[in-house]
């Protein structure tokens, strides 16, 4: 968007400074003059115009990348919430599966003790 804007800016100088020295130079006829210089006019209204759009587009590109940012500095903290969930729910599940193995060993030996 920034090189958009900056090839902008280097058109309307150059059509601006065509139109400068155009004034010095005598085309043909006066009819092509006139041609001329409302080509001239009409190209510099449509380069401002694109002036205006690209600055108002860099302006809402720099709003919407300020909002993308706080929003994932606003997500961190829920990120890192879920990671410690995870971690802890992996652990959990460890130890579940301890317990799922000593009570695969234990329970039929306590049954063989009590017989």
């Amino acid at each position: 968007m920034m090189s958009l804007h900056e090839h902008l800016r280097i058109h309307q100088a150059s059509i601006t400074r065509f139109e400068l020295e155009s004034n010095n130079i005598q085309p043909g006829t006066p009819v092509g003059r006139m041609k001329l210089m409302k080509r001239i006019q009409h190209t510099t209204k449509l380069l401002d115009y694109y002036d205006i759009t690209a600055t108002s587009l860099l302006e809402q590109q720099q709003n919407l990348l300020s909002l993308v940012i706080e929003h994932n500095h606003l997500r961190e903290p829920q990120a890192n919430r879920k990671q410690a969930f995870n971690v802890e729910t992996i652990t959990q599940g460890q130890a579940v599966a301890r317990l799922n193995a000593l009570a695969l060993v234990f329970l039929p030996l306590s049954f063989a003790a009590v017989r």
